[in-house]
């Protein structure tokens, strides 16, 4: 074709803007879900593949498990945390997530050099400032 002939620069463009729309399309297949299913039967994809939904801007989010099920704020055991890609941006790839405490409706966490809190406010980075009491938040 033109392009493949013209420069080796636009032909390797060419594969790696044909072989993400593939990806992606391929990605977006297995994260359907099946309206036509009653919701207690609909199969979950296995954890265990590792793929990453990316947002519609490129940025996945990252999913950390701590190493057991702590109490979260809600009276519920919880383990696994999505962290936001903007939030979760300078952690290594390989970082594992550790328990700092988990206590009075309240879990915090590091993976690598950033530090999380769950509270029952929701997820943020230990270092943003706590939120002001309001009695009309309970």
């Amino acid at each position: 074709d033109a392009i493949g002939r013209r420069d080796t620069n636009w032909s390797l463009h060419q594969m790696w803007v044909t072989g993400q729309f593939f990806g992606d399309r391929r990605a977006a297949v297995f994260n359907l879900i099946a309206r036509d299913e009653v919701f207690g039967t609909a199969r979950f994809p296995d954890k265990d593949l590792g793929r990453r939904i990316s947002t519609r801007l490129g940025e996945g989010d990252r999913r950390v498990e701590l190493p057991s099920p702590v109490r979260g704020p809600f009276v519920v055991d919880v383990q696994v945390f999505t962290l936001p890609a903007f939030q979760s941006r300078e952690i290594p790839p390989d970082a594992v997530a550790e328990l700092i405490r988990a206590s009075a409706g309240t879990v915090c966490f590091a993976v690598g050099p950033s530090r999380f809190v769950y509270d029952r406010l929701g997820l943020r980075p230990e270092a943003d400032a706590p939120p002001e009491e309001d009695p009309f938040d309970a």
